[in-house]
């Protein structure tokens, strides 16, 4: 998650940036290319952290008239065998490192940052405050100033406020509070502390304070007289210094500033087409990182009937199932039937499960009993449907449904038809959320029990392999086990439309 947030992050600060540099940069539109910087930073944080499920209709799989059927395989499918999985191990170790390495950097910009302050404060304490006409000035040998600190102004003691260039630095710097560019430069600092790793917010900042120069320059200097101003302002650029956080009037690199001075203040229409571009860009850029496609049918466009399906969560108790470290299969699949039953109402379906916590259904302390137990309870419920839940951890595997195979004696055939569009309608709609093999699963040796042993039509849905790194994100994740509900229950109501 934290490898996927960074990424997205220096992809989304870096394709901003890039449009500021190669549209925006060095032009005169100094308020429109400030709010662009701030965004840069705002916009690949929220890109990081904001999901926006965007609920599509698939309409190949709405299909009311019937299902395109998918084709059937044999399987020699068994139940899964406790394995330790050294692979995910190593994964996690890297992110925990990964993780060490993020919050180090965090703790060191946060360090620089509390010390730019505190020099910042310690120079307001040892300046001596001066009113001058409507200006309160902090006196000071600092080479720092003439800089402004939010609403504080320093002014270097060597230099007579009084002076003709004085009032046009003054008026400079005044610029800065009336505008707020010390938040500016806080909020592009906290940025840079929570996103230190990219190159890109460092750029952006250093960048938004060459445009709040921009734009006090443009104000300070008279209208035929930015030669002259330029002038005095290569004067105050010799000998001075710079602190975080503070907006100092020798702001460099200096041949920037005096070229944007001298620039010509008619916008061109290709600057006004690049800032009408801007916000479509940053939003496209934005919502390309957000927003997840989901496959959704509602009752409304399926025109479904309200029906049971009973929901059967794989093991339970001492029979752990599937494990992969401290992961169990029990505990997976109950989690899967309990968001399966949370989404139901949103598909017009009612749910009945088999097992409400870690124990086998209907109080049995034997496995062969509880699938007997498994098929009772599906068989008394006169449902639509039969699923029952479970997750595998071979390494070669992803998700996979099965249906009866009907050779085992004990089925009845009759069902194996709706099994099979039931098993599709569930594949087809999986596969928006998690890799499925694309064919229908029957176990021929042995059959599967409570499919070969249910009265109504039945599906077993493999919903994934805990060894496979792309699946255990999602089995694991709540989000992902939503997601995957929903793609389940959407199936479910497909087949039950066109059932």
């Amino acid at each position: 998650m934290l490898l996927s947030a960074m990424i997205k992050v220096l992809v989304v600060s870096g394709l901003l940036l890039g449009y500021y540099w190669l549209f925006l940069r060095n032009r005169r539109q100094h308020q429109f290319n400030r709010f662009f910087l701030l965004a840069v930073g705002v916009v690949a944080v929220l890109a990081a952290f904001v999901k926006i499920d965007w609920v599509i209709r698939d309409s190949e799989l709405i299909q009311q008239s019937g299902i395109d059927l998918l084709p059937l395989v044999a399987s020699d499918w068994r139940e899964a065998s406790p394995v330790l999985a050294p692979a995910t191990t190593t994964r996690l170790n890297w992110q925990g490192l990964l993780f060490l390495v993020y919050a180090a950097g965090c703790l060191v910009s946060f360090a620089r940052f509390l010390q730019s302050i505190r020099r910042l404060q310690n120079m307001k304490k040892t300046a001596e405050p001066v009113q001058y006409l409507s200006y309160r000035l902090y006196m000071t040998d600092s080479p720092t100033a003439p800089a402004v600190y939010f609403s504080t102004l320093f002014w270097p003691r060597d230099i007579d406020p009084a002076g003709n260039f004085s009032q046009q630095i003054l008026k400079h710097e005044q610029y800065h509070i009336q505008q707020k560019h010390g938040w500016d430069l806080l909020i592009t600092e906290l940025l840079g502390v929570l996103i230190w790793f990219s190159p890109f917010i460092h750029i952006a900042r250093k960048e938004l304070q060459l445009v709040h120069e921009f734009a006090a320059d443009a104000f300070a200097a008279e209208t035929g007289a930015e030669l002259g101003y330029a002038e005095q302002l290569l004067e105050q650029h010799i000998s001075r210094s710079k602190l975080r956080l503070a907006i100092s009037f020798s702001q460099p690199p200096l041949k920037r500033r005096v070229t944007m001075l001298l620039q010509h203040r008619k916008k061109s229409i290709y600057v006004k087409i690049a800032c009408w571009l801007a916000l479509p860009v940053a939003a496209l850029v934005f919502l390309s990182m957000t927003v997840r496609p989901q496959t959704r049918f509602s009752s409304a466009t399926l025109k479904a009937p309200r029906a049971t399906i009973v929901v059967d969560a794989g093991h339970g108790g001492p029979d752990a199932g599937a494990v992969v470290g401290e992961l169990q299969e029990k505990d997976i699949s109950l989690a899967l039937v309990k968001a399966i039953a949370a989404e139901a109402k949103n598909y017009n379906l009612d749910i009945v499960l088999t097992r409400h916590d870690d124990a086998l259904p209907g109080g049995t302390t034997d496995i062969t009993s509880a699938l007997r137990k498994r098929s009772e309870m599906g068989n008394a419920a006169n449902a639509s449907l039969f699923l029952s839940i479970h997750v595998d951890n071979a390494q070669d595997e992803h998700a996979s449904v099965f249906i009866p195979s009907g050779r085992n004696g004990r089925e009845d055939l009759s069902l194996i038809p709706a099994c099979t569009a039931a098993g599709t309608a569930i594949v087809k709609s999986m596969s928006a959320v998690i890799t499925t093999r694309p064919a229908l699963q029957q176990r021929f040796d042995k059959g599967i029990w409570v499919l070969d042993n249910s009265t109504i039509p039945s599906v077993l849905i493999e919903c994934g392999s805990l060894a496979q790194a792309s699946d255990k994100a999602i089995l694991t994740d709540p989000v992902g086990q939503q997601k995957l509900a929903k793609a389940i229950l959407a199936g479910v109501q497909q087949y039950v439309a066109a059932h």
